[in-house]
C-alpha cells in the first residue's frame, strides 16, 4: 500500500507541474501584445544633409533647421503601446540659441507591410501632439495603430503639423 501512495503522490506532484507548465503556456500566449517590439536607448537629432526635403528618410523630410537632442529613449510593443522620451530637443543654433520653438511635438511610426494585394507598401502612423517645454523635453506616451505585419519600423519625433521630423533612432 505504501508503494501506491507513494505512486498516486508522485502522479500528483506531476499533474500539478503539468497543469502549472501549460498555465504559463497560456499566460504567455495572451501577452503577445505587450511584447517589445523595439526598444531604443538613443536618439539622432535632425542634421545635414537631411534638413529639409532633399534627402527625405522613409520619406519624411526633416526640419528646415539644425536640431540638436541631450537624450532620447523609449519603445515600441506589439499592441501599439509608444513611448518617446526626449531630452533637450532644441535649437542649438542662432537666433535659437538652445531653446525649443515649438510648443507640442508628435511621434510618427513607419512599418513596413503588404498591402491587401500583397505587395510591399508602407504605412504611417502619427501620435497626437503632445507638450514640449522650451528646454526641449516632452514625453509622448500613447497608443497607435500598426499595421500586421510592422515589419523594420522606424519612430520619428516629429513638428506637431508639418512633415518634418526633429529627431529618429540613432546617435550623433
Amino acid at each position: 500500500m505504501k508503494t501506491n501512495r507513494w505512486m498516486v503522490d508522485l502522479l500528483r506532484v506531476g499533474l500539478l507541474a503539468l497543469a502549472l507548465a501549460a498555465a504559463a503556456v497560456s499566460g504567455s500566449a495572451d501577452d503577445d501584445d505587450d511584447q517589445i517590439v523595439l526598444k531604443w536607448k538613443t536618439m539622432a537629432a535632425v542634421q545635414r544633409p537631411y534638413l529639409g526635403a532633399v534627402n527625405p528618410v522613409d520619406g519624411v523630410g526633416g526640419g528646415n533647421a539644425q536640431w540638436a537632442i541631450s537624450r532620447g529613449w523609449g519603445h515600441l510593443k506589439r499592441n501599439g503601446e509608444l513611448e518617446i522620451h526626449v531630452r533637450g530637443l532644441v535649437l542649438p543654433e542662432p537666433p535659437f540659441n538652445g531653446v525649443n520653438v515649438v510648443p507640442d511635438f508628435r511621434g510618427l511610426v513607419i512599418c513596413r507591410t503588404a498591402d491587401a494585394a500583397g505587395n510591399a507598401t508602407t504605412v504611417q502612423t502619427f501620435s497626437a501632439a503632445f507638450p514640449a517645454s522650451e528646454d526641449g523635453t516632452s514625453d509622448i506616451v500613447t497608443s497607435v495603430s500598426l499595421p500586421t505585419p510592422c515589419m523594420a519600423p522606424t519612430v520619428f519625433v516629429m513638428h506637431p503639423d508639418a512633415p518634418r521630423w526633429f529627431a529618429t533612432l540613432g546617435y550623433n
